[in-house]
């Protein structure tokens, strides 16, 4: 019999969560054919107000730009990272468009 020592490394518990669960997670994507650069869609649920929220990730751990963009794509605005999170504020029953990319 032959055995295998791999050691493998215990998965990160909160690869990608919200604070405010009136905020959902849409979709994470690669964006392109770049490698460390992602697309992530957000959308509010709440029709009556904005919301803020915090979103932790280890996508921020090694170091990322976070840019907010319209729904076509164009830079808004960079979102600062603190630590592994951003914050993010979320207009009624709106969705925002945010690129990720990891710097190498």
């Amino acid at each position: 019999m032959r055995r295998s020592w791999f050691t493998r490394a215990e998965p990160i518990q909160q690869y990608l969560a919200s604070s405010d669960p009136w905020i959902k997670i849409i979709s994470l994507r690669p964006a392109g054919e770049e490698n460390g650069r992602y697309e992530l869609l957000l959308q509010n649920s709440d029709r009556e107000a904005s919301r803020e929220m915090t979103l932790t990730s280890a996508l921020w751990l090694g170091g990322a730009t976070v840019t907010e963009q319209d729904l076509l794509g164009r830079s808004l605005r960079i979102i600062p990272v603190q630590q592994n999170a951003i914050t993010l504020c979320l207009p009624a029953n709106g969705l925002m468009r945010v690129s990720i990319e990891k710097q190498r």
